[in-house]
């Protein structure tokens, strides 16, 4: 089978830091500590070499453009609320989202080193990105020394016996 691995990217795992900030803010979970003025200020510096690598990179063939995080946030607020932000919280139904509205219907979200929080995550959103998205087709895998190979390959081979 033609299959095309598309991890997501890293940078959204360290900008969804300014969202958080936010939600916490918002939802009377933090007080703001600096200005928000110079929070903005600094997550508008990040965002304009973002975009500058989007720019540098854009004529590179096999280049997936770096989201903004604040899109990514509005994808993922569709399945779980912005406060759950233990594990990768809300950012793994954000990215799941993502994939399915750029046309990718098939996603592994892999659980590595058994992070409880990551399963509870994964294992929790699957209905409802279901229900949201019937076209969606998604497997949860936890992989760390104590899960058998065989298990790992067997629902991975079912998986893509079953693409959509």
């Amino acid at each position: 089978k033609k299959i095309e691995v598309i991890p997501p990217l890293l940078t959204g795992f360290f900008t969804q830091a300014f969202v958080n900030r936010k939600e916490n803010i918002r939802t009377h979970i933090e007080k703001a500590g600096i200005s928000d003025f110079a929070y903005d200020l600094f997550y508008k510096l990040v965002q304009r070499k973002i975009n500058k690598v989007n720019r540098l990179a854009a004529s590179f063939r096999y280049f997936t453009p770096l989201t903004n995080i604040f899109k990514e946030a509005e994808h993922g607020k569709e399945i779980i609320t912005l406060s759950a932000q233990f594990g990768e919280g809300w950012l793994l139904p954000a990215e799941i989202v993502s994939f399915v509205k750029e046309g990718t219907n098939n996603v592994i979200s892999l659980q590595p080193f058994g992070c409880i929080a990551n399963h509870i995550i994964s294992k929790g959103i699957e209905k409802k990105i279901k229900t949201l998205y019937p076209q969606m087709n998604l497997l949860s895998l936890d992989y760390d020394s104590g899960v058998s190979e065989v298990n790992i390959i067997n629902r991975l081979l079912l998986l893509t016996n079953s693409l959509k």
